[in-house]
């Protein structure tokens, strides 16, 4: 898992030498944000710098994981899919970005309440990706009558830029760096599965690891079964990526019986980890050069 022993101890030594942020870099490069009469880039006053610095190291996993997309790229097959997932991610953020600040200035001429558009977002995001194309299209012909300001759409497009890249490179070192083929003959105890084998009927059966995807597709068709098989999956368990502890001895000769029974082929997808000190190490450099954020802001 993300979590060990030794996590534990970098943050007990940190929040003992750290007990408020020390804002190095923000008070070596003086640097400012004033909004409203306020300056965001500010360090609080109060001694809770651990749990600003936890929570962000958290948030700090997905930039993280998804640079190690990277480590990869030597590999023709992978930098192919590599490629790919950018360039989709490429469109689709000049796509939405382009939607986005044209429905803002329609539900502004129209003077409609602004959370209208959250409204409509959400409509459109349902609509078939055709449709959608059009109407960046005709986000692009308004710009041209200064319709559309490119004062807006351009943030909109380095927000969704960021957002999907980080995205899209999170999926591909999820599945090509994180995961791992191993044969189960080869299991060791500790190793975590990165799929989901189960009994069922008699017959054994292999699904992927459910995720967030899953979730929101059960709860968008209403499905419960579907939702309750995330918590607890139907028939015998035999491999679960929720085992945070990994495999355990008798698990692996379970498995191991059913290879040489021929129910099931002798390769099982493994959870890699990786290092949780780089995603504190980036969350302790944003925080000491951008200050605490809403802690310091709403609680000095």
């Amino acid at each position: 898992g993300a979590w060990a022993g030794g996590d534990v101890k970098l943050f007990t030594g940190l929040a003992a030498l750290n007990p408020f942020n020390p804002f190095l870099l923000g008070s070596f490069f003086h640097f400012s944000f004033v909004w409203v009469g306020k300056e965001l880039i500010l360090p609080s006053t109060l001694p809770l710098f651990m749990l600003n610095l936890f929570m962000l190291s958290v948030l700090m996993l997905f930039p993280y994981t998804a640079f190690l997309a990277l480590s990869v790229l030597n590999h023709r097959d992978k930098r192919t899919e590599f490629f790919s997932r950018t360039k989709i991610a490429f469109m689709d953020a000049f796509k939405y970005s382009l939607i986005v600040a044209l429905t803002f200035r329609v539900v502004e001429f129209l003077a409609f309440p602004y959370w209208s558009s959250i409204l409509v977002l959400v409509l459109i995001a349902f609509l078939p990706d055709v449709v959608k194309w059009i109407l960046s299209g005709i986000a692009i012909v308004s710009m041209g009558f200064s319709f559309v300001s490119s004062d807006v759409v351009l943030p909109l497009l380095g927000a969704f830029l960021v957002v999907n890249l980080l995205r899209s490179w999170y999926g591909f070192a999820q599945k090509n760096v994180l995961t791992l083929n191993k044969r189960i003959s080869q299991l060791e105890e500790g190793d975590i599965s990165g799929e989901l084998i189960a009994v069922r009927n008699g017959k054994v059966v292999r699904e992927s690891a459910p995720n967030l995807k899953t979730i929101i597709k059960a709860g968008s068709q209403r499905n419960l079964k579907m939702l309750f098989s995330v918590i607890s999956p139907e028939g015998e368990v035999l491999a679960t990526p929720r085992q945070a502890a990994g495999f355990f001895p008798d698990q692996i000769e379970r498995l191991q019986a059913e290879v040489k029974k021929g129910n099931l082929t002798d390769e099982i997808k493994i959870k890699a980890s990786a290092p949780f000190a780089p995603a504190v190490f980036l969350a302790y450099v944003v925080l000491s050069a951008f200050g605490d954020g809403p802690l310091a802001w709403w609680y000095g």
